[in-house]
């Protein structure tokens, strides 16, 4: 059983890594970016179900925030507006929950003196918290909180970036897995230090294109 679980989170990591890279460099419109988006969501499902498996419910939860990247990108993507439909406010809450579920290893890891994987849970618990408390205010209160929020464009700029913590994140699980560093906690976090400087070049790039410099737009 575990062999099994073990063959379909390799092959389904292999597919989410590959439809990565080619919704990251091929055009961005057009049927087959849709059909790409749409089985780079569905194969993180059993990514994060064998993940858990084969890891624990720490590991389980740092995919389901994966996940949730890769779902509110999506939906995003469909709605061409801000989130706001039930079955949207539920993932937001849905993210929370992996949100203190991260948080509450890492305080266990800590107790436990295993620090290495303490300190990586922290970190990836506090730049989701901050991430998700933001879509709690916006998603599901209603709020405007971000800069780009008002802006017409706004959903691009979150699909985007959601995808784009979504394969971070994957890249993070790939490079501990793989091992490219001698130090455990350099493998976890060079994916997210990297994707982030990423991210802000991307994202001053589209600031500029559509003129976002306030929250009024």
């Amino acid at each position: 059983m575990r062999d099994t679980f073990l063959w379909i989170h390799s092959a389904c990591g292999i597919i989410i890594f590959i439809l990565g890279i080619l919704q990251a460099i091929l055009p961005k419109r057009g049927l087959s970016h849709t059909l790409m988006g749409k089985l780079y969501v569905f194969f993180w499902f059993p990514l994060i179900i064998t993940g858990g498996y084969l890891g624990s419910w720490i590991i389980f939860a740092l995919g389901g925030l994966g996940l949730y990247s890769a779902v509110t990108g999506w939906r995003y993507a469909q709605s061409k507006k801000q989130l706001s439909l039930p079955l949207e406010k539920f993932i937001v809450l849905m993210g929370l929950v992996m949100v203190i579920a991260l948080a509450s290893g890492s305080i266990y890891l800590f107790i436990i003196q295993a620090f290495n994987f303490a300190i990586i849970m922290s970190v990836f618990s506090v730049i989701f918290g901050l991430f998700v408390q933001v879509d709690v205010r916006e998603i599901i209160f209603g709020k405007s909180v971000r800069l780009r929020s008002t802006h017409k464009m706004y959903w691009l700029f979150e699909h985007y970036g959601r995808m784009y913590v979504s394969m971070i994140a994957a890249f993070s699980a790939f490079s501990a897995i793989q091992q490219p560093f001698p130090n455990q906690i350099v493998n976890w976090l060079w994916p997210t230090v990297v994707g982030t400087v990423a991210l802000i070049i991307l994202g001053r790039h589209y600031d500029r294109k559509y003129k976002v410099v306030s929250k009024q737009s």
